[in-house]
């Protein structure tokens, strides 16, 4: 008699969990959060969610999304507050026509890159150039930041490098610390205490003592990127959408869906798979129109650059 119960509690369970899916339809958009919050089926979004047909979308008042609908190149802009069933049919009406080019799109990649904003770069043959590893790795319970240049890094006489490491959005964890010739560039520890799901800013300022008038004053050449080390459920969605938006550049012949999943793993700090994405529409024989094919190769080349860090280092 037990296990004839537990059978058909088993038996209920799985109904209930097909019935939830079900409810949930398939998959029909992507809901990218532009300010404020969003919810569907009332858990927070984030940054951005795959929507699927029935699923239910609220906005408080002050905040906005952009609906990105799949196998198509409309979007549809919201304002809260809202609350809509996700309908693939109505959204569409909702569209109004409001298409996004390939070149649209990968000029607000571009935009957003603001790991190169506002940074001063050296130039020369005599430069090293440092790519930090990032997001950092865990490693014994602590967080380590290394280099691709190598595990210990050694700086000219009197030349300094100082690294910092900041939460984006407030107050947190402030790693940092600066280097010299006698304390080489190695693995930086971080607190095992930094938040997954959180964006942080990496700095590097380095200062070069004597490269002034008569040899005197300061360069000083600074860098910056953001990393975001992800949870589970950021690195699931961005699982989910790469698989949907590859397989609609597959069926579509089109770049749009891969700028778009470009466009994605930016807004969760990924810069190296931002980059991948980019290089990928870039180099698809899609790609046929010479504007997208100049905004493409501009945005590349600013974040190709954006991710190296060129300093004079010690000759080994």
């Amino acid at each position: 008699m037990k296990y004839k119960y537990h059978t058909m509690r088993l038996g209920f369970l799985l109904l209930l969990c097909l019935a939830t899916v079900a409810l949930a339809g398939p998959k029909v958009a992507i809901v990218k959060v532009s300010s404020g919050s969003a919810s569907l089926d009332g858990k927070d979004i984030g940054k951005a969610q795959m929507a699927g047909e029935g699923q239910v979308l609220e906005l408080p008042k002050g905040s906005q999304v952009r609906i990105q609908l799949l196998g198509s190149k409309e979007e549809v802009s919201l304002s809260g507050p809202i609350k809509l069933t996700i309908n693939k049919g109505e959204l569409k009406k909702q569209s109004k026509e409001v298409n996004r080019s390939p070149a649209a799109v990968a000029a607000d990649i571009g935009n957003k890159n603001t790991a190169s904003a506002s940074v001063t770069r050296g130039s020369g043959s005599e430069l090293t150039e440092l790519r930090p590893i990032l997001p950092p790795k865990k490693n014994d319970g602590d967080y380590v930041l290394t280099f691709e240049a190598g595990e210990t890094i050694k700086l000219r006489p009197d030349h300094t490098i100082a690294v910092e490491v900041v939460p984006v959005d407030g107050d947190g964890p402030r790693v940092g610390h600066t280097f010299t010739d006698d304390d080489p560039l190695v693995p930086l520890q971080m607190p095992p205490d930094l938040k997954e799901g959180r964006g942080y800013r990496f700095t590097l300022i380095y200062t070069n003592p004597g490269v002034g008038p008569m040899g005197q004053g300061a360069a000083m050449y600074s860098y910056r990127q953001t990393f975001r080390i992800l949870t589970p459920e950021q690195k699931s969605f961005l699982v989910e959408a790469r698989t949907e938006l590859l397989a609609e550049y597959e069926k579509e012949k089109d770049i749009l869906p891969l700028l778009r999943l470009a466009s994605l793993y930016q807004e969760y700090d990924q810069n190296k798979e931002v980059l991948t994405y980019l290089k990928m529409a870039y180099d698809s024989p899609h790609l046929k129109n010479e504007e997208h094919w100049n905004v493409l190769r501009n945005t590349i080349y600013e974040f190709e650059q954006s991710l190296v860090m060129p300093v004079p280092l010690a000759k080994n």
